[in-house]
């Protein structure tokens, strides 16, 4: 005999449907805001520019064509909003819609008063730096239909690299010419500042260790040049002591990276640096650069312990910051009929006063570097001579 079971609460079976009632307008009303998926596209770890905001893969999963509008945003990863953009209307088929800079009209920007971000405006890229992309999709009533936002942290491939004097050299000139090159690649418009540490290295101690503990003899911030001359006012280095000595690279305020600590040793007592760098002198090649430098007017004269030989002989030309310059073929013409050279520099046109340079030469059986400062005529030299050594 089967028992029949009656319901002693009847309002319940109202309660219930109201309750399925309410949970599936609510799914309905969750799904109808995000009728669009939005897939922010991938950002260079090098280069943000202001249409990154516009690279991005939409799926229209209503079913229907949608009229939509666009917003896109660029953040600080603290979540401080630097530019917001509005594009124009669109119209987003069913299915896939490949989103770019191209197939977007911009209505306008709007850049945060708040905020300074140098040459955004006029570059449209942004400085290194840790940010946060935003795209949202609105229908034409202004309802949210889809978002996405990612992360991304700007940054050089390479940090700076010291260049001279080379690490763990024994350099002739307690002057030192320190040198460096600038991190890559530096997007358009990013200003770039340097801070120089070098301090002495004591026994038992690593450059590393050195750097971060001892008191430092130079301390240089906001360098703009990628190149410092030793100061004759700063602690006098001393012949036999070993210094430590580093880089590190801002750009608009930006921490960028910081180069490797290198060392040096003082082989000479040599203070007087007007007498080190004399034009016309004849300079032997170095297998690596040592904090001195030589002077070109409009030729660069060198030794050459190897026999000559036409055509075998390699000749590259390299900034201060070891970016190689193209010119012409170089040549080595023989002075006096020894083991002396003179290379023509002027007549390549792609000098210019006072700036250094690198030359590399390489040959059959040993190759070499110098580093010189390039002067066009005498009278440019004197006078510049003249006002770094106004006693003169």
């Amino acid at each position: 005999m089967r028992k029949q079971i009656h319901d002693t609460n009847p309002g319940s079976r109202y309660n219930y449907a109201a309750g399925l009632l309410l949970l599936t307008l609510l799914v309905q009303s969750l799904s109808g805001l995000a009728q669009v998926s939005v897939q922010l596209m991938p950002v260079s770890p090098v280069q943000l520019k202001l249409s990154d905001m516009w690279r991005a893969q939409l799926i229209n999963t209503s079913g229907t064509e949608q009229s939509v509008y666009l917003k896109g945003s660029v953040s600080y990863s603290n979540s401080t909003l630097i530019v917001e953009g509005v594009s124009d209307p669109m119209v987003l088929k069913p299915g896939v819609t490949l989103l770019t800079p191209s197939t977007v009209g911009i209505k306008g920007y709007q850049f945060n008063s708040s905020v300074s971000v140098p040459n955004l405006s006029s570059t449209e890229v942004f400085p290194f730096g840790a940010y946060t992309l935003c795209l949202k999709v609105y229908s034409n009533a202004s309802a949210e239909l889809g978002a996405n936002c990612v992360e991304a942290m700007i940054k050089p491939l390479s940090p700076p690299m010291l260049l001279s004097p080379y690490n763990q050299s024994e350099i002739p000139v307690s002057l030192p010419l320190l040198i460096w090159s600038a991190p890559t690649p530096v997007p358009s418009g990013t200003s770039l500042q340097y801070e120089l540490r070098l301090v002495e290295l004591l026994e038992g101690q690593t450059p590393t260790d050195a750097i971060q503990r001892n008191f430092a003899l130079i301390e240089e911030k906001n360098l703009s040049n990628n190149f410092f001359q030793y100061p004759a006012s700063a602690t006098k280095l001393e012949k036999d002591k070993h210094y430590a000595w580093q880089i590190t690279a801002r750009g608009d305020n930006f921490l960028i990276g910081s180069t490797e600590v290198w060392s040096f040793t003082l082989s000479k007592d040599t203070m007087n640096v007007s007498k080190l760098y004399i034009p016309d002198q004849y300079y032997r090649l170095k297998t690596q650069p040592d904090g001195g430098y030589g002077i070109a007017i409009e030729t660069l004269g060198i030794t050459w312990e190897e026999e000559y030989q036409p055509g075998q002989v390699k000749i590259q030309v390299f900034d201060a910051s070891h970016k190689e310059i193209q010119v012409k073929e170089l040549k080595l013409n023989r002075a006096f009929g020894d083991n002396r050279f003179i290379i023509n520099l002027k007549e390549t046109g792609k000098f210019k006063n006072g700036q250094l340079y690198f030359i590399e030469i390489k040959g059959t059986k040993s190759s070499g570097v110098i580093l010189f400062k390039y002067y066009s005529n005498r009278k440019k030299y004197e006078e510049e001579n003249k006002t770094a050594n106004p006693s003169k």
